[in-house]
């Protein structure tokens, strides 16, 4: 049997396939399967994995005749996967060489984790990201601005899947429900390193189904607070929330509100280490400076205060007076 299971699902995605086939066959690491189901393909998709099977027994086809969506069609794949560790990768995503062999290493010398993400990278773009949370905790509490780890990244001990049911076969966001079962349970931790490269076009969920994501990754959040915190949030936080971790447009004090509602819950997890309440203070800090600057141009009367509080502790800071008001 295979240490570990590639498991790919795929639509219509001839386009980028056969990079993404390519990168698991040059992996360091030999020991795995590839798994690549077809969400029934009108497309050369299924015929592109023919031949890479033909070329490398290692490769698996699994066809579907009706388009179930991208994690329906990883259930599938996951009923087929014979390996102690599922590697996810993204149809049209490709893994850099050492990708599996420096994540299963990273697993081993963490004992107490069942998953890892790691940094990814964006194709074509040379713009540094936001710093990936790396312990369980900081992944945990990360993820309620937003889904902060890239799909293509993840592996996972098959034990793990199994205990958090797999996926929930939902048209979208199911990634983000995943991350967060499994970050909950403090069992992912990431690789401070690049790993995966990933493409943004215009045929990906997230472009196509904008409202559905939407809806699904709020209803997502809801649950990972709630059960994070112990008690059900507002809506109207949990959409603020939503709209800071993205840098939306939205009323500027909703934002500050749901920002110090989450800053507060994070102070009251006991769990948390120096390092790890260090550094989601800083993530909170630059998700709200981010939020701010994206709303500056639209809602300059309501970030007033908030100017001349910052105005104030500089100049105090400095030993000045603080400015004139007009008020």
């Amino acid at each position: 049997m295979p240490q570990v299971t590639v498991l790919t699902a795929v639509r219509n995605g001839a386009r980028f396939l056969g990079q993404t086939l390519d990168s698991i066959r040059a992996q360091t690491f030999d020991d795995w399967e590839h798994v690549v189901v077809d969400d029934a393909s009108i497309d050369d998709s299924p015929r592109i994995v023919e031949r890479a099977a033909a070329a490398d027994p290692r490769v698996r086809l699994i066809r579907r005749t009706t388009c179930g969506g991208p994690f329906a069609a990883a259930n599938e794949g996951l009923r087929h996967a014979r390996g102690r560790y599922i590697v996810r990768n993204d149809a049209d995503d490709v893994s850099l060489p050492t990708r599996i062999e420096t994540q299963l290493a990273f697993l081993r010398e963490h004992p107490g984790l069942k998953a890892c993400a790691s940094d990814a990278q964006l194709i074509g773009s040379d713009r540094p990201g936001w710093r990936l949370p790396r312990t369980p905790g900081e992944v945990a509490w990360s993820l309620c601005f937003r889904c902060v780890l890239h799909h293509s990244t993840a592996c996972i001990e098959r034990s793990a899947l199994d205990a958090i049911g797999g996926y929930r076969e939902a048209p979208c966001s199911q990634d983000y429900r995943l991350w967060c079962d499994l970050a909950r349970r403090r069992w992912i931790g990431v690789v401070p390193q690049a790993l995966v490269q990933f493409r943004r076009h215009d045929q990906s969920i997230t472009r196509t189904r904008p409202a559905e994501q939407r809806a699904e990754s709020l209803n997502i959040l809801s649950d990972h607070l709630q059960t994070l915190t112990g008690h059900p949030w507002d809506r109207g936080d949990i959409e603020a929330l939503h709209a800071v971790g993205r840098e939306l447009h939205w009323p500027v004090g909703e934002g500050l509100r749901a920002i110090r509602l989450l800053v507060a819950a994070r102070r009251a997890d006991r769990t948390l280490d120096a390092g790890e309440r260090r550094d989601l203070m800083r993530e909170a800090v630059e998700r709200k400076a981010a939020f701010l600057a994206q709303n500056l141009r639209f809602q300059p009367l309501a970030l007033a205060p908030y100017l001349w509080a910052r105005a104030s502790l500089r100049l105090k800071a400095r030993g000045g007076d603080a400015p004139y008001s007009t008020s």
